[in-house]
C-alpha cells in the first residue's frame, strides 16, 4: 500500500516525538524507583501441606460399614479431607479474628507480643496512608495471610507476609495450628448437627413404626375371627404400610450409627511436603516489575498525547 502525498504514518510521528517518549520513559523509571522505596519491605514464608485422611481410610477399609454407606447413598468423604474448606476457612472474618491474639518474637527481644499489637504499633504503613487512611487491623490480617489450593492434588499452600523475616515464619507455624483446631472444631460442630438431624430422623421414623404397628395389632385383634376377603385385603396393606415403617425405620438406625462413627473422627492430620523457612530476601515490592507497568502506561499516555497533539494541530492548519 502506497502512502500518498502529504501523509504522514504513525512511526513517523513517533519518531519526530521521540525525545517526549524518552524524557516520559525515564521519568517513568524514576517515579518507579522512588514509588517502590516509598513501600516497606515484606517476607513472605510459605509452607505446602495436605490433609492425612489414614482415619478414612480405616474406616473404608471396613467393608460392612462400606455396604452400609452405599446402600443408604451416604458420601464418604469426610470435611476434613476437602481442600476447598481449607481455604474458606482462612478466608472466613471467625478465622481471621482469631489470628489476632497470636504472639510473636520480635528480633532483639525476650518477651513475645500479640500479632494485632505487633500490626498496630510496629507494622510500617506506606507515607500517603496518612492522607489515604491507614488500614485497620482486619485488613491486615487478611493481607498478610493467603491461602492457595490446588483442587487436583489437594495440596494446600499456607502463605504469611511480615516486614520482618523471621516473625513471618513465626506465623505460618501458628496460622496453622490455628487452622488445625479452627477446622477440628468446625467438623467437630457439622458431624454433630448431621448426629441431631439423624437422631430426630429416628425418633420420626421410630413414632411412624411404633403408629403403623399398633394400627395392624388393633385391626388383627378386632378381626381375627373374620375370614372375608375384603378384611384380608386391609390386613395385607396394612402389613405392607408395618413393613414400610420397618424398613424406614432400621435405616435410621444405621444412619444414625454412621454419623455417630464419623462424629469420632473429625480431627484432621497435616503432612509437610514442603516445609518453611526463614525467607532471606524480600518479597515485595518489586521494582523490575514496577518499572515495567509505569514504562508502559508512559509510553501509552504519551502515545496518546503525541497523537491528538498532532490531530489538533492538522484541524488548525486546516481552518482558513
Amino acid at each position: 500500500m502506497t502512502k500518498k502525498k502529504g501523509e504522514v504514518t504513525v512511526k513517523e510521528i513517533c519518531a519526530k516525538n521521540k525525545y517526549k517518549f524518552l524524557v516520559s520513559i525515564f521519568i517513568a523509571v524514576i517515579g518507579a524507583f522512588l514509588f517502590t522505596n516509598s513501600i516497606p519491605t515484606l517476607y513472605d514464608a510459605q509452607k505446602k501441606i495436605s490433609i492425612d485422611a489414614s482415619e478414612d481410610k480405616v474406616f473404608k477399609r471396613v467393608d460392612a460399614l462400606s455396604m452400609v454407606t452405599q446402600k443408604l447413598g451416604l458420601k464418604e468423604g469426610n470435611v476434613t479431607t476437602e481442600p476447598i474448606i481449607y481455604r474458606k476457612i482462612l478466608e472466613s472474618p471467625s478465622f481471621l479474628n482469631s489470628l489476632a491474639d497470636i504472639t510473636i518474637l520480635k528480633k532483639g527481644e525476650t518477651y513475645s507480643t500479640p500479632w494485632s499489637e505487633y500490626l498496630q504499633k510496629d507494622f510500617v504503613q506506606p507515607w500517603w496512608s496518612k492522607y489515604t487512611g491507614k488500614k485497620n487491623i482486619k485488613e491486615l490480617l487478611r493481607e498478610n495471610v493467603k491461602c492457595e489450593v490446588n483442587l487436583h492434588n489437594g495440596i494446600i499452600t499456607l502463605q504469611t507476609s511480615a516486614q520482618e523475616p523471621f516473625i513471618a515464619y513465626q506465623l505460618l507455624d501458628s496460622v496453622e495450628q490455628r487452622l488445625q483446631q479452627h477446622l477440628t472444631k468446625y467438623s467437630f460442630d457439622k458431624a454433630k448437627i448431621d448426629v441431631d438431624n439423624r437422631k430426630q430422623e429416628l425418633n420420626n421414623s421410630k413414632e411412624l413404626y411404633e403408629k403403623a404397628m399398633s394400627k395392624l395389632n388393633k385391626f388383627l385383634d378386632a378381626n381375627k375371627d373374620v375370614a372375608l376377603g375384603s378384611f384380608k385385603i386391609e390386613g395385607n396393606a396394612l402389613q405392607k404400610e408395618a413393613d414400610k415403617a420397618l424398613a424406614k425405620y432400621n435405616q435410621a438406625i444405621q444412619q444414625y450409627q454412621m454419623a455417630k462413627m464419623r462424629l469420632q473422627r473429625t480431627k484432621p492430620y497435616f503432612i509437610t511436603l514442603v516445609s518453611s523457612e526463614i525467607p532471606k530476601t524480600p518479597s515485595h515490592p518489586k521494582l523490575l516489575i514496577n518499572i515495567l507497568i509505569w514504562v508502559f502506561y508512559a509510553v501509552l499516555g504519551t502515545f496518546w498525547w503525541v497523537m491528538i497533539g498532532y490531530k489538533m494541530k492538522i484541524r488548525k492548519e486546516r481552518v482558513p
